[in-house]
């Protein structure tokens, strides 16, 4: 058998094997998943604000606003541990704020912002010059 029959042949025993697991599972399985995209994006934020190295360029660090928003999106779903993750990771984002505003500033026009306040981490301009404050 070729290598490339042998890949061809794993894969479908892979795909068969997720088959199998979601069959048995069903909704558990698909959770798991989930959980685990949750932590992986909890992860990557973090990444992102416990290292603020501003030499790294500022569109990855308008990727770590996405990230947020992503997070945002599934809050109800975050368990304590994560929740309590999450606001030691925004209070460190908003004690930065005014350095990653100018830093994210260099390639983001804040002003054209069409999240609600809400999302603060979209509004990093106005925390740092404190006309928008907020309560965590």
């Amino acid at each position: 058998m070729k290598d490339s029959d042998k890949d061809t042949v794993e894969t479908e025993l892979d795909i068969e094997a997720l088959d199998v697991i979601k069959r048995l599972y069903g909704n558990t399985f698909k959770s798991l998943a989930k959980r685990e995209a949750i932590e992986k994006i909890i992860e990557a934020y973090g990444s992102y604000v416990l290292d603020l190295d501003l030499d790294v360029s500022p569109f990855e660090f308008l990727q770590m606003l996405h990230l947020r928003s992503k997070l945002q999106s599934v809050f109800t779903e975050l368990i304590a541990s994560e929740q309590a993750t999450l606001l030691e990771l925004d209070k460190k984002l908003l004690n930065n704020a005014e350095a990653m505003s100018k830093h994210i500033g260099s390639i983001y026009k804040w002003d054209v912002s069409t999240e609600p306040y809400s999302h603060w981490w979209w509004h990093l301009d106005r925390v740092a010059n404190g006309t928008l404050v907020v309560e965590l």
